[in-house]
């Protein structure tokens, strides 16, 4: 299993278990970053600064840059060879020639999030105060670094750090339907797309997708390689973070989150809100 940094569990929005095994507080997210990008992306539409139906690269909108269908192939290494070069990582992304029309096939693609992370700074200002000013501040998130490309973009395909308890937040946010105890951030309706399956997906969660956030049977989660999870189970009010050591992995390492997916068992679907069985602790 992969060697787990922290583990936050919240119930009915109340923190019931926390626990830290390794020294720091903010720990890279990894892809965990493309979902909040997601939700930086709903802000801006409920603004009203940009539209799904806006294209992001030729014909690909934002919707498809969402939903992973931009339609151009890619591997996970693509993006390492971008991050190794001093500069023009967009030019790099931007010059992959389409295999199949946008928006008719799932292909996980990192350096699709930082067009869109990229794109979307150009409507809205700069990502991180975005973030701070809508986003983090409203939800009680005090601290957040983002890495940015050789021009200064925040990376959105990954590497934002976050604690983990600011992560269990943002899940909870999506749990409560985007609103905290005081105020609206974002649109329900957008929570809700966000975290419907709009494809089966694929690599590397193999399981549906939504808007930058994976959807299985029994919630959605955000994820990230080396063990990250944020999971999100409605059935049980529940949000569980896992972060995982990068540099501690064995070499058939699994995530801790299915270890939580053991604990939880035959875990009702996210549909069966109804009655919602207690977690035991």
């Amino acid at each position: 299993m992969a060697q787990t940094a922290d583990l936050v569990v919240l119930q009915g929005g109340e923190v019931v278990h926390r626990a830290s095994y390794a020294p720091g507080r903010l720990r890279d997210c990894f892809s965990m970053t493309k979902s909040v990008l997601a939700m930086l992306v709903g802000l801006a539409v409920d603004s009203g600064a940009v539209g799904l139906e806006e294209c992001v690269e030729d014909d690909a909108t934002v919707r498809d840059f969402l939903t992973m269908t931009r339609g151009v192939a890619s591997d996970v290494e693509d993006i390492d060879r971008v991050m190794e070069l001093p500069s023009g990582w967009e030019q790099a992304i931007r010059c992959r020639e389409p295999s199949w029309a946008p928006g008719t096939r799932f292909c996980y693609d990192n350096g699709a999030a930082h067009l869109l992370a990229i794109w979307l700074s150009r409507r809205v200002g700069d990502l991180e105060q975005y973030a701070a000013e809508h986003l983090f501040g409203p939800v009680g998130i005090d601290e957040a670094r983002w890495m940015r490309d050789p021009e200064g973009h925040c990376f959105g395909a990954a590497h934002l750090r976050l604690s983990a308890v600011s992560l269990a937040k943002l899940g909870q946010l999506l749990l409560d339907g985007g609103t905290t105890s005081t105020q609206r951030v974002l649109d329900h309706s957008w929570v809700r797309a966000m975290t419907t399956a709009w494809t089966p997906g694929g690599p590397p969660e193999n399981t549906g997708y939504g808007y930058l956030t994976w959807v299985a049977d029994e919630g959605f989660f955000f994820g990230g390689w080396a063990g990250q999870h944020t999971s999100v189970f409605p059935a049980y009010d529940l949000v569980v973070v896992t972060t995982g050591l990068p540099n501690l992995l064995p070499a058939d390492w699994i995530p801790a989150r299915s270890a939580v997916l053991a604990h939880l068992g035959t875990a009702p679907t996210a549909s069966d809100v109804d009655g919602r069985p207690a977690l035991e602790h």
